[in-house]
């Protein structure tokens, strides 16, 4: 298994560099069994194999520490080249100083010779931090292959006299030089600005990546301008036409949030050197940038902008497009559905395999893993209440091909149904947690308002069902809805994100901090506001009905506010974490994969 780890966090292009792992395994291993099944002791053979594996030993060190000193020395080099050229251009005035500045921001770059000094730092400081991450990755397999050893007290011995055992203190020390040397030329001695300067991650884009996002947004725009204007010219027309079906829409359109969010919270993180493929436990391999998806979600948002506006015109009688029949309902979910199981090598296809296996590990909770990802992904299906039963409406809808009757069908009013949709989440949610607790039963003193908190959201959900809202009743549905919003709250600060306590870094955080203080904060406020928001989606849709706004607009808009919602919560939650340092190997913060060459635009 670690080995296969080792595998995942390779830098490949240093990949020929590293411990080899599985040849040493092999040999120790080999050593094992030959003294387990020797039937007379056969102490020359025995000791021969020890000789090879201390030698083999050895070679692997060798070629570690060769590397390693070769890249320390090249990366102290390029450091003072780095402002050997700085000064020289502000002796000869080429630059004032405030423009070298500008320069180190990315506004702008060295007029003649084009040359980026913000670009030359970070690319410097991403090489030190890769090689700490190199000689650490070397340093903990060469740990756990000497415990398999019989007498590994000289190869201990061995390994801390080695270069690359020592990297801590050499590495750390030129970092903190560049970190010194920028803020003392630059930032007016504040080494925090130089270090938040030189961590985050400098961003390229492609320019066919810039282009496409233009169009989808250019496209996007135009076709709602155009619906708006069609529904502001017959609103009673167009709403009678639309609303019988928008389920298909909402649906849809959270789908397309969902890729939003999620390509802003790789950005997120990333950008705060969080290793967001370690904790959830994703092969490196199969990486996704935060550019990828956001350049999906906005595909897909031109794609139901374009469906949207048919719908609309249709419904107008322009007469000019064809009506939204059941076969444009197919093809358009046809395409949502066709990104998560198409099953040819393409678009991706590990990790929606990935998200596939991961979302079947979460229905049958009581039985499959549990792991973080797990807990994140039924987490967010909390939050996607609305969708789900979107999802059944909108099947019935195609099944039935109901798309231009005037009355709503049956299976709108199918409350039971539409109620244990609704319930589903928080059922996988609650087994997750009794999974955790069968398997760990310590667990259950850190986890049982877990049980608390998905209990009574299944609670109110049930007494919806009953229709007490709308009853003589209400004061207990009412007392209900408020103590489990506040509950869930306090939950969300306290348990999920560790906040809520005595820091040094202010009112209501707590000491390891990733991010900015203001975002903590304004996380809270959101999430405070939002959380009601989020149970009143647990009540039937008939609650939704009233004679002033229209009910399904009222259910996308709550839709969309409890997916920004659930997308900061979970900013937090994966740096919460992150923080905690629970795992082993966790320590590694992010390893950083090399720039492809090509076509790309610094912004």
């Amino acid at each position: 298994m670690f080995a296969k780890q080792l595998e995942y966090y390779k830098i490949p292009e240093w990949s020929a560099y590293y411990i080899d792992y599985s040849y040493l395994k092999k040999m120790i291993y080999d050593c094992q069994m030959a003294r387990m099944l020797s039937v007379e002791p056969h102490e020359d053979e025995i000791a021969i194999k020890e000789t090879n594996i201390k030698e083999s030993f050895k070679k692997q060190f060798y070629k570690i520490n060769r590397f390693y000193i070769s890249q320390s020395s090249a990366s102290m080099s390029d450091l003072n080249s780095i402002f050997k050229g700085i000064r020289i251009m502000l002796n000869d005035s080429v630059l004032k100083n405030h423009e070298i500045q500008h320069v180190l921001n990315l506004d702008g770059c060295v007029s003649d010779n084009a040359l980026c000094f913000r670009e030359s730092l970070s690319n410097l400081h991403k090489r030190i931090w890769w090689l700490e991450v190199f000689c650490e990755v070397n340093y903990i397999s060469a740990l756990r292959l000497i415990d398999k050893v019989e007498h590994p007290i000289d190869l201990i011995s061995l390994l801390k006299e080695q270069e690359f055992s020592k990297y801590e203190k050499e590495l750390g020390e030129m970092r903190k030089l560049l970190y010194e040397k920028v803020a003392q030329e630059f930032l007016g001695g504040d080494i925090l600005e130089a270090m938040k300067l030189l961590t985050r991650t400098s961003k390229y884009y492609r320019l066919v990546d810039i282009g496409w996002i233009y169009f989808s947004i250019g496209v996007t725009i135009a076709s709602l301008v155009i619906a708006f204007v069609l529904i502001s010219l017959s609103e009673k027309t167009v709403f009678g036409g639309i609303f019988l079906c928008f389920s298909i829409f909402r649906l849809t359109l959270s789908i397309n949030f969902v890729f939003i969010g999620a390509s802003w919270l790789i950005y997120m993180l990333e950008s705060h050197s969080l290793n967001w493929m370690y904790i959830f436990e994703i092969d490196p391999s199969n990486r996704i940038s935060y550019m990828q998806i956001l350049r999906l979600g906005l595909t897909l948002n031109a794609v139901w902008s374009f469906f949207f506006l048919t719908k609309i015109a249709h419904s107008f009688g322009t007469g000019l497009v064809p009506r939204f029949n059941n076969s444009s309902a197919i093809l358009f979910l046809g395409i949502y559905v066709f990104l998560l199981v198409c099953p040819f090598n393409i678009m991706h296809k590990n990790a929606r395999m990935r998200v596939l296996k991961t979302l079947a590990e979460v229905v049958i909770a009581p039985f499959g893993p549990v792991k973080f990802r797990n807990y994140m992904l039924a987490s967010w299906l909390t939050s996607m209440t609305i969708p789900l039963r979107d999802f059944y409406l909108t099947m019935c809808y195609i099944i039935g091909n109901l798309w231009n009757q005037k009355e709503k069908p049956p299976c709108s009013t199918d409350v039971l149904t539409l109620t244990i949709i609704s319930a589903l989440p928080f059922i996988w949610r609650l087994m997750q947690v009794c999974n955790k607790i069968y398997y760990d039963p310590p667990f259950f003193r850190k986890q049982y308002v877990n049980l608390v908190r998905y209990g009574q959201s299944l609670f109110i959900i049930y007494i919806s069902y009953l229709g007490l809202q709308k009853s003589q009743q209400a004061y207990i549905w009412i007392s209900v809805f408020i103590i489990c919003s506040e509950f869930t709250m306090f939950l969300d600060y306290y348990q999920d994100w560790g906040l809520v306590r005595n820091s040094k870094n202010g009112c209501l955080l707590r000491e390891n901090l990733y991010f900015e203080k203001k975002l903590y904060y304004f996380i809270m406020i959101c999430n405070g506001f939002l959380r009601y928001a989020w149970s009143l989606s647990l009540l039937p849709l008939t609650f939704f009905e009233n004679d002033y706004f229209n009910a399904e607009i009222i259910l996308m808009l709550m839709c969309i506010l409890e997916l920004f919602r659930r997308t900061l919560w979970t900013l937090l939650r994966i740096e919460r974490e992150r923080s905690e340092n629970t795992e082993k190997y966790r320590k590694i913060d992010y390893i950083p994969k090399p720039l492809k060459t090509g076509e790309f635009m610094v912004i």
